[in-house]
C-alpha cells in the first residue's frame, strides 16, 4: 500500500483467512514541495531504496500527479484512489470505479489505516502487458 500526498509512505498488509492485517504502518518520507533538483533526487533515491515513488502536491505540472512502481514479473493488480480537499470541500475518485473494497476506506485514504482491512484485489485492474 503506497500513499502520496504531502509525504510519501508505504504500509504493508498481509492476507489472512478473514482479513488483511497491517504488519507495517506508514513510514513517511517528506521533501520540498517545489519542483527542484533536490526533490527529484529524493524521489530517485526513494525509487532505489523503497522500489517506488510518486509526485506529491506542488511537485511537477499543476494538476498532474504520477507514480512509478517497477514491475518485477509477478502478477500485478492496481487500485488507485485520488482524494482532494480542504476540510470543507472534499472529493474522492477511484479506479477501477467498480472496486468496492477497503481502498475506499476514509482512514486509509488519509494515511491512518486500521490494523485490519478488507481488500479485494480480484476487483482491481490488471494492467495490459507490454
Amino acid at each position: 500500500m503506497v500513499h502520496s500526498s504531502l509525504g510519501l509512505g508505504m504500509a504493508v498488509f498481509e492476507r489472512t483467512e478473514k482479513a488483511w492485517l497491517r504488519t507495517q504502518t506508514f513510514d513517511w518520507t517528506c521533501w520540498t514541495e517545489e519542483d527542484t533538483l533536490a526533490a527529484q533526487e529524493q524521489q530517485e533515491d526513494l525509487l532505489r531504496t523503497e522500489g517506488w515513488h510518486a509526485s506529491v502536491m506542488g511537485a511537477g505540472s499543476p494538476g498532474e500527479m504520477e507514480g512509478q512502481i517497477p514491475w518485477r514479473g509477478s502478477p500485478l493488480r492496481l487500485s488507485v484512489t485520488y482524494f482532494t480537499g480542504d476540510g470543507t470541500n472534499e472529493r474522492t475518485a477511484w479506479w477501477p470505479e467498480q472496486a468496492q473494497d477497503a481502498c475506499r476506506n476514509k482512514s486509509l485514504i488519509q494515511g491512518r489505516p486500521s490494523a485490519r482491512l478488507g481488500f479485494q484485489p480480484e476487483q482491481w485492474a490488471v494492467p495490459a502487458p507490454g
